[in-house]
């Protein structure tokens, strides 16, 4: 009897075919290039080609010869989706394979078996270069929609995908366009529950009151995904009633809200700093009530004031303009106590007093300007055109990703730039966000923060000064348990000044903290946005949405990579308001034997002039001279930190 032999399997009866596939695959070129001329255009039954393979595989060099080899395979349709090679790579998020078949002349708004052009595809990968570059590079409308009516944001709201989100909004998405279910955006976005989803739809003027087609509202669709609390908060942070949905009106406008913020500190610390009695018994119970009154001022700024220009309960004391009123008061009364109570012993140390009103309107002049000056705001491309060009220069390279392309303003992204999230704008040259200026420090106002916190430690070191030798003119006092006879003179007679000479002491601890550090960060070659990815260890997986081709790996650099972001908690919250996290830092680099290869350290002198001068660093007149654009030193040279896309060599002898 003969034995029954199975039917071969179509691979198996095509070994050639088979290898060919497994060479596109793999990124085999010489085997695809033996092989082609046979096995090009064939495929097996699911109808998908080699170019699909490789396309699929970011066989980059592989598409290439494929594609300029056989054009006629460009658009082949195969695999259950009945999709063509664009289709698969941007189903998997491949700028560069999708780059090149859209050159080629792949038609980006074709659609596959589900309905999905180019767009909805890069959406589904979450590749946010991807939907950059479909979005600016191509015809594809932003709501274009799919055959169920979900466009790209409706997507990108389902997925929970922020950074879609974001980009769709960019380019004038439809937040009220609704899908066959009368499904919005909005509704959308409560599958995920994400929170900055909700709140940015929101405030695109998403309406909240919109219902679906079988009649349930936001507020259902939410109670329905467990996410109702979170759309409430968003409600209430984009200045929405939490029950309606309807917008709340404002007390005032929000640069009179500021303002009024900005001086509320004026008033709350004149109270503590009268209020509080260390010596006589009779007034201890002021003690007791200074901070009921301090809590109620505070509360009313944070709760009538800031809700006028700002509605987060993350870290909303930094976002206001309140610390930076906590600085100008204290300062403020330094001076008034100066005036009131030390200026009339100018005769017996004048030099002291000198320094002290020249230090003062240093402080006065230089936190005045860092504090409303331009930190160094790149600015937003003005044209489509535009973008296009710093997308094109960066796919050149091999570079296109999150960390060499800013995806939140559409520009390739400097070397040393940032993103702020508070003035959400790209900084030049960006140090840190400093609460107690109210602005970030970049390359425009770097030297003028680091001239203002020495201005201020020789004015508080002076201040003190003259407050120990006016103290010590006070009568004396006939019992002094605790503190010394000269302090304890003061607490009898000047209390307040007494209280303002310790609350300068405790601001005179961090801000030396903050000196050293900063200093010690120049004369390293850093910024402290870059010490603190320095000295961080963590990292996260591909965080620049890289999809490089191996084929141009030759072309890029290995990114250094963005820590993790960490929990918040109120003691680290605290350390980071105060400088201390990152005076640990230095402090521990500063004792190491062994330092980090920096790429922008070249030498501590160099450092130094370069943080200090502009131009010719001879001239001493330069060390008074601030950036009018960009301009700033690397090792010797005057450079653009607008258009820093590479660091000048080391290798370069530089006269100083």
């Amino acid at each position: 009897m003969p034995i029954m032999q199975s039917p071969q399997s179509p691979e198996e009866s095509n070994p050639t075919l088979k290898s060919f596939m497994a060479a596109c695959q793999t990124g085999n070129l010489p085997t695809v290039k033996d092989l082609a001329a046979v096995c090009a255009t064939e495929t097996f039954p699911d109808n998908i080609t080699g170019l699909h393979w490789a396309a699929i595989n970011n066989r980059l060099s592989v598409v290439q010869y494929l594609a300029e080899s056989y054009p006629e395979i460009l658009d082949v349709r195969g695999g259950d989706l009945d999709a063509t090679p664009l289709h698969w790579a941007c189903r998997y998020g491949l700028v560069y394979i999708a780059d090149y078949l859209i050159k080629q002349g792949a038609d980006p708004a074709r659609c596959d078996s589900q309905g999905f052009n180019c767009l909805h595809l890069a959406i589904n990968s979450s590749n946010i270069m991807l939907v950059i570059y479909i979005l600016n590079t191509t015809d594809i409308h932003v709501d274009t929609p799919d055959p169920n009516r979900r466009t790209a944001l409706g997507w990108a709201a389902y997925q929970g995908d922020t950074l879609s989100v974001e980009v769709c909004l960019q380019h004038g998405a439809d937040v009220a366009q609704a899908d066959d279910q009368g499904f919005t955006p909005l509704h959308w976005s409560y599958m995920r529950g994400t929170f900055p989803i909700i709140k940015q739809l929101l405030e695109h003027g998403a309406d909240v009151n919109n219902t679906t087609y079988d009649g349930k509202s936001s507020f259902d669709i939410a109670r329905d995904m467990n996410c109702l609390p979170t759309l409430k908060n968003a409600l209430y942070e984009t200045g929405r009633d939490r029950e309606t949905g309807l917008m709340k009106p404002k007390l005032m406008g929000e640069s009179t809200a500021k303002v009024a913020t900005f001086f509320a500190p004026y008033v709350m610390l004149g109270v503590a700093l009268a209020g509080v009695r260390l010596m006589e018994t009779s007034d201890f119970l002021r003690l007791f009530a200074v901070f009921p009154v301090l809590a109620l001022l505070h509360f009313l700024t944070m709760h009538l004031l800031v809700p006028n220009y700002l509605r987060t309960h993350q870290n909303a004391l930094l976002k206001t303009p309140y610390l930076a009123g906590v600085f100008s008061a204290s300062f403020f009364y330094c001076v008034v106590v100066w005036v009131t109570h030390f200026a009339a012993d100018f005769l017996e140390t004048p030099l002291a007093h000198i320094f002290f009103v020249l230090s003062a309107a240093a402080v006065y002049g230089l936190f005045s300007k860092a504090m409303f000056i331009n930190p160094g705001y790149i600015h937003r491309p003005a044209s489509k055109t535009d973008t296009q060009g710093h997308i094109m220069a960066l796919m050149a390279i091999g570079k296109y990703d999150a960390q060499h392309f800013c995806i939140h303003t559409m520009v390739r992204k400097p070397l040393r730039a940032k993103y702020s999230e508070h003035s959400r704008k790209l900084i030049a040259g960006f140090d840190h966000y400093c609460p107690w200026l109210y602005n970030e420090v970049g390359v425009r106002n770097h030297k003028l923060f680091v001239g203002f916190i020495l201005a201020l430690e020789v004015a508080a070191l002076c201040f003190l000064h003259l407050a120990l030798e006016s103290f010590d003119e006070l009568p004396s006092v006939d019992e002094c348990a605790v503190l010394g006879e000269s302090l304890c003179r003061a607490a009898t007679h000047t209390p307040f000044a007494l209280n303002l000479f310790f609350w300068t002491c405790f601001q005179l601890i961090w801000l030396s903290f903050l000196i050293f550090t900063q200093l010690f960060q120049i004369s390293r070659g850093l910024t402290t946005y870059e010490a603190s990815k320095l000295y961080k260890k963590d990292h996260r997986q591909n965080p620049y949405y890289a999809s490089v081709p191996e084929d141009l790996a030759g072309l890029t650099e290995t990114p250094v990579e963005d820590p993790l972001p960490k929990n918040i908690t109120l003691c680290g919250s605290f350390s980071r308001l105060l400088g201390l996290d990152q005076f640990v830092s230095a402090a521990r680099d500063a004792t190491s034997s062994r330092h980090q290869e920096i790429a922008t350290d070249y030498g501590v002198k160099m450092n130094c002039l370069d943080f200090w001068f502009i131009g010719d660093t001879h001239n001493w007149r330069n060390i008074f001279y601030l950036p009018i654009d960009g301009e700033h030193n690397i090792n010797g040279r005057t450079v653009d930190y607008y258009h820093l896309y590479k660091l000048p060599s080391k290798d370069v002898e530089n006269l100083v």
